[in-house]
């Protein structure tokens, strides 16, 4: 989990004395490894950390907060920007067939000077632009600055895993991963939509498609995106470029659909052990979560259980009677 900010604006910006470093501390505990930001306009760049801030007039400015997981050094901190400048990426989430994606780019002649999967994604971006969309395996939701065609490009994963909230201003848009930081970078008001308050408190009803509790705040709708013109800025429009099709009915036996959905359960636990880092799995109980849990320890040899760690780097409540001492699970896997 890492946190991502963002501010878009027609005319150049003169950002509040200490709002870059209000907004990152709020979402600091989404990244607390490293912190950034890519301030530019047309004609000049800067970029830096806490506790510098831009100085100048902006059009646009990235900021992003890091859990660092995949390729934990420096060469992985964002914001990223491609080697001939053009694109400059915020990342929050992992695309998990990042090695697969870096196998084809390389063929296709591109070098990389980490091991990140977000340089991955950057890559593909540049290289395919909003098609590279669905060739992703993973849970995300980014940002794209261009700057030759004076856009940025948002998009959320297939089902909404990761956030990314988005609010119009006067003569731009910010966007950020959660709303705290959504209304102090955007100093908006925090007027309430009465209709989906009653919508909540009498059906409990909280996913409103790209709106929010927050008549000001929407966000990108899952399998969605959107293209904001740095020039023309205005309500975003939003693109559904991925949803659940149906399929021709498959003639499989039962042994044989077993078989499928037993390897397509076990690529995907695959896919999603990749990490530079110990990993940890939360156990339920249920039929789901004991299932993953099993094969993670199936694939790992180091798999240990753990009373009452607080040192572990990753580790899992067991679903027992309350008269059995609760117990805590570490699992450091490797894929």
């Amino acid at each position: 989990m890492c946190g991502i900010a963002g501010v878009i604006s027609s005319a150049p910006l003169v950002l509040d004395r200490g709002m870059v470093g209000r907004v990152m501390r709020l979402i600091a505990h989404r990244g607390p490894d490293a912190a950034g930001w890519f301030a530019w306009s047309q004609g000049q760049q800067s970029s830096g950390g806490p506790p510098e801030e831009p100085r100048q007039p902006v059009n646009v400015v990235l900021l992003h907060t890091r859990l660092s997981i995949i390729d934990t050094s420096a060469a992985g901190c964002q914001p990223m920007q491609t080697v001939d400048g053009r694109y400059v990426i915020v990342l929050n989430g992992e695309i998990y067939n990042y090695v697969e994606l870096r196998e084809q780019l390389g063929r296709l002649g591109h070098r990389f000077h980490s091991r990140s999967d977000t340089e991955v994604l950057l890559t593909a971006f540049a290289h395919w632009g909003p098609g590279c969309l669905e060739r992703l395996v993973g849970m995300f939701a980014f940002a794209v600055l261009d700057t030759r065609d004076k856009t940025v490009f948002l998009a959320r994963d297939y089902f909404g895993i990761k956030p990314l909230y988005v609010a119009s201003t006067p003569g731009g848009l910010v966007f950020a991963s959660e709303i705290g930081a959504l209304l102090e970078l955007g100093q908006l008001p925090r007027t309430v939509d009465a209709a989906r308050l009653f919508a909540y408190l009498r059906y409990g009803i909280t996913d409103h498609g790209d709106g929010s509790l927050f008549a000001e705040v929407q966000q990108v709708p899952a399998g969605g995106c959107t293209v904001i013109d740095i020039d023309h800025t205005g309500p975003p429009e939003f693109r559904c470029y991925w949803q659940p099709g149906g399929r021709p009915r498959a003639e499989l036996s039962l042994d044989e659909a077993t078989r499928r959905v037993r390897d397509l359960f076990l690529d995907s636990v695959r896919l999603h052990l990749r990490s530079d880092v110990p990993v940890g799995s939360a156990l339920s109980g249920g039929i789901d979560s004991s299932a993953v849990r099993s094969w993670c320890c199936t694939r790992s040899a180091s798999c240990r259980r753990t009373r009452r760690s607080r040192k572990s780097a990753g580790w899992m409540w067991s679903s027992t009677p309350l008269t059995r001492p609760r117990t805590r699970y570490t699992c450091p896997l490797r894929s």
